[in-house]
């Protein structure tokens, strides 16, 4: 799904970010539920990743166009090129993973959002994807561990802790997923998911009888 958000400060900063919005959540229908932190992690991984770029940026910002206007044949060979010139630029490696997860091609999104991590150990938004894409290849296990590694990298990071939470939930491990729901609701109090956090969150309580930890949590 598509995430466009203005750039703290103002200004428009989808060229410089590189499909940066594109947080791929479980489902599409969950559309602006994230809070503003990682667009900004984004913009300023953006920056850098153009300015240390062994290519001409231009190519890059042609790709995204390319992208924004459904050209996305076109996108690809241009990412394609990218690559070949620069192996370790994430960015690219990112945008060319979300549109072969968009297309279900997810054994080449996940080879991409692995080059992308492995280029940038730092750059939640590669975990996070390579989370989602393992997810929907129904490896729950390594899913959970790029959701960790993307909250690591960024706490604040409200769609990661929700798709852990919903890992979590799918392996059985409710007592786990609590912790991240909450963290869910605390971090995004206004968008259209809170309620079904707190909703998971009351279900787990009363599944476990731990509504007096719910409490102190709360006015934590």
């Amino acid at each position: 799904m598509t995430f466009t958000r203005s750039r703290p400060g103002g200004g428009d900063w989808r060229p410089v970010i590189a499909g940066c919005e594109r947080w791929k959540a479980r489902h599409d229908e969950r559309a602006a539920a994230g809070p503003g932190l990682l667009p900004m992690l984004c913009y300023q991984d953006g920056k850098r990743f153009l300015r240390e770029a062994e290519f001409e940026p231009t190519m890059f910002l042609e790709a995204v166009q390319m992208e924004e206007t459904g050209r996305l044949d076109e996108a690809v060979a241009i990412y394609e090129g990218i690559l070949k010139q620069d192996p370790s630029h994430a960015p690219s490696a990112i945008n060319l993973g979300t549109i072969f997860y968009h297309r279900h091609e997810f054994e080449r999104a996940e080879a991409l959002y692995r080059s992308a991590s492995e280029a940038d150990p730092h750059y939640a938004l590669a975990f996070f994807d390579l989370g989602n894409v393992l997810d929907e290849l129904r490896r729950m296990p390594e899913a959970i561990e790029a959701y960790q590694a993307a909250i690591r990298l960024a706490p604040r990071y409200a769609d990661a802790h929700y798709n852990l939470a919903l890992a979590y939930e799918r392996q059985g491990e409710h007592r786990k997923a609590l912790k991240h729901w909450m963290q869910y609701a605390r971090l995004d109090t206004t968008g259209p998911w809170h309620n079904h956090a707190r909703l998971q969150i009351r279900k787990i309580l009363d599944r476990e009888h731990l509504k007096i930890v719910y409490r102190a949590a709360v006015q934590a």
